[in-house]
């Protein structure tokens, strides 16, 4: 074949690529994960010796800046208005003017600089070798475009044209995958070649394909399907911010909603369990239940001024860029500072790219989550109203009764009770969640305790089964649970030791709700010298029945108040008559007696002032 025709046959297969149309809802065919398992990315050799850099974006200039020592790299004049991305060698920036700016990673010389072929960008991601974006608009009118370039010229490899906007794609080696509609389609770089499509189900609107480890994920805002797991779907339930950012069709660059996002880490089962919402001035790390539900905190750290921009877990580092382009690095197991760089101009964003903490010794830091979550509800900055949401859904979480009193305590207005929006919604978040599940226990777990005790004793039920059934009960967070523990505790088969873990259990719930049940069980044995002596539990629901009645309302839902008062009325008359009755075994009315006492001699202030320091 003569040179000529070579040409003539190369040109022909360009125009055909630039020419193909993407159907929107084409028939689904292949596998795009196996397609892409087979690609193998050959990396560029400079990728072990790219250092660690941070590109500040910002009004009118980007600013390269090394993480550890502060050094500036490089400025270059560049109007950046969507979001860059790297690979070993280069950074490409969408700039003003629908154009796309390479620039050398460790020098900042400009490699080329070419014209997109659509006028506004809506996504791009990189490999060594290609750059894939889809973009939308053009000189023939609205349109949207998945367009493949090379990385090192530019040059535009093929181009297809579909009839809906397009998502953000994602580049693996030889392989792009892209959404289309309600599909995803993966496509030989190489050729242009459509080589797969997948239909996904589960109704997640999808917005991006993110490549993480040796997963394929899709999705948008805070659901995701994993790829070739049999469109498994996830999602992050009562999600504060987006998991996957969603971008409306066209990329609006580093916008205010960049300063509210949800890191998830993926295990190797693709579950998320390990989480970071940024919010602003904060950031709280916590791990999340099978449920995607969150179920403890970590850490929380709080930024005394500015609000950050960007955020990337590196590692053992979360890197935080702050608006006035500050960097702080943390440690991504505790939370702790390990450095820090002073800012200077305002930013928009940052492409962190890699770096880290500086080696230098630093003191031991341990985190202390459920006082820093205090902190966090009572800061009255009402732009802190996304992460304190959060840290009211973490503590209700809690298994431990005296952290969720936090939670009641804010429902019912004893703190953050100034009348500002932010303050109302706060509120009104902490009453919805007073009035549902709290504990860490799962769904599953809660079935599996009420079965388990509901088994009433003398059925055939070990007692070590029923005990552990009483002490996981605290966990599982449901009304019916007290219901549960309730029967058992006036059930005439139930034996002491299991009475003390009733008992103890109720103690930890501080359920209202309860009080009935602990005033027939004192009543009923109070004179009983035989179960007072061979039984704590007698002496220990006195005490608790004492803990009700020194408040208005321990602890109540705000959804039920008039119940809470009279549940402590009613604690304080049993406990009373109890104490007046001269056939009470005598080391139990001394007790009740002086409890009683010191309750009278308590103003109602200096009750609801004990009762709010245990809250908080």
């Amino acid at each position: 074949m003569t040179r000529r025709a070579r040409w003539l046959v190369f040109g022909a297969v360009t125009l055909a690529a630039c020419g193909h149309a993407l159907p929107g809802a084409a028939p689904s065919h292949g596998s795009v994960v196996s397609d892409a398992e087979g690609e193998v990315e050959r990396v560029d050799r400079r990728a072990a010796l790219a250092p660690g850099l941070v590109v500040l974006v910002e009004q009118a200039r980007v600013r390269a800046i090394d993480p550890v020592t502060a050094r500036s790299h490089w400025v270059l004049p560049l109007e950046v208005t969507g979001h860059p991305v790297a690979n070993a060698t280069t950074v490409y920036f969408p700039v003003r003017g629908h154009r796309l700016v390479a620039v050398d990673r460790l020098r900042g010389t400009v490699r080329f600089s070419v014209d997109l072929p659509g006028e506004a960008l809506t996504g791009l991601d990189v490999s060594e070798q290609w750059i894939v974006a889809s973009v939308v608009g053009g000189r023939k009118g609205a349109r949207a475009e998945l367009v493949a370039m090379a990385s090192h010229d530019g040059h535009v490899r093929w181009r297809h044209r579909a009839g809906q906007t397009l998502g953000i794609p994602a580049v693996h080696g030889g392989v792009a995958l892209v959404p289309v509609g309600a599909q995803v389609a993966s496509f030989r770089i190489a050729t242009g070649r459509e080589l797969a499509r997948q239909d996904v189900p589960g109704g997640a609107v999808l917005e991006r394909v993110v490549h993480h480890g040796d997963k394929w994920l899709v999705g948008g805002g805070a659901q995701w399907v994993e790829l070739g797991q049999g469109g498994r779907a996830h999602a992050i339930a009562g999600a504060h911010a987006p998991v996957f950012p969603t971008v409306d069709g066209i990329d609006p660059g580093h916008d205010d909603g960049e300063r509210l996002r949800l890191w998830l880490g993926l295990s190797e089962h693709a579950i998320a369990r390990d989480a970071m919402l940024l919010s602003r001035r904060a950031v709280v790390a916590m791990r999340l239940d099978a449920d995607g539900r969150p179920s403890r905190a970590r850490w929380v750290h709080v930024e005394a001024r500015g609000e950050f921009v960007a955020m990337e877990v590196l590692g053992d580092d979360v890197v935080l860029v702050r608006e006035d382009g500050a960097i702080v690095v943390l440690r991504a197991a505790t939370g702790q500072v390990v450095d820090r760089i002073a800012g200077g101009d305002p930013v928009r964003g940052a492409l962190v790219l890699g770096g880290g903490a500086s080696t230098a010794a630093r003191r031991p830091q341990t985190p202390d989550p459920i006082a820093d979550l205090h902190a966090l509800l009572l800061d009255p900055d009402p732009r802190l109203l996304p992460a304190q949401e959060l840290a009211a859904e973490l503590l209700w979480r809690d298994d431990n009764a005296d952290v969720r009193a936090a939670v009641l305590a804010l429902s019912s207005g004893a703190v953050r009770a100034e009348q500002t929006d932010a303050a109302e919604a706060l509120r009104d978040h902490a009453a919805e969640l007073t009035a549902g599940r709290w504990g860490q226990g799962s769904a599953g777990d809660v079935q599996a305790v009420l079965v388990a005790l509901r088994r009433r004793p003398g059925a055939g039920v070990d007692g070590d089964d029923l005990a552990g059934a009483i002490r996981e009960a605290a966990r599982s967070g449901t009304p019916e649970v007290v219901e549960e523990l309730t029967a058992l505790l006036l059930h005439p088969g139930t034996r002491p030791v299991e009475l003390v873990e009733i008992v103890e259990t109720l103690s930890r719930l501080r359920d209202p709700a309860a009080v009935e049940a602990l005033a027939t069980f004192v009543r009923r044995y109070h004179a009983d010298q035989i179960v007072a002596y061979e039984s704590t539990a007698l002496r220990a629901a006195a005490e608790l029945l004492l803990v009700y009645a020194g408040s208005e309302a321990p602890n109540a839902p705000v959804a039920a108040p008039v119940a809470a008062q009279a549940a402590a009325q009613r604690a304080r008359t049993v406990l009373e008559a109890v104490a007046g009755d001269p056939l009470c075994e005598p080391a139990l009315r001394a007790f009740i007696a002086r409890g009683l006492h010191r309750l009278a001699e308590q103003s109602p202030d200096d009750r609801a002032t004990s009762l709010l320091s245990t809250r908080l």
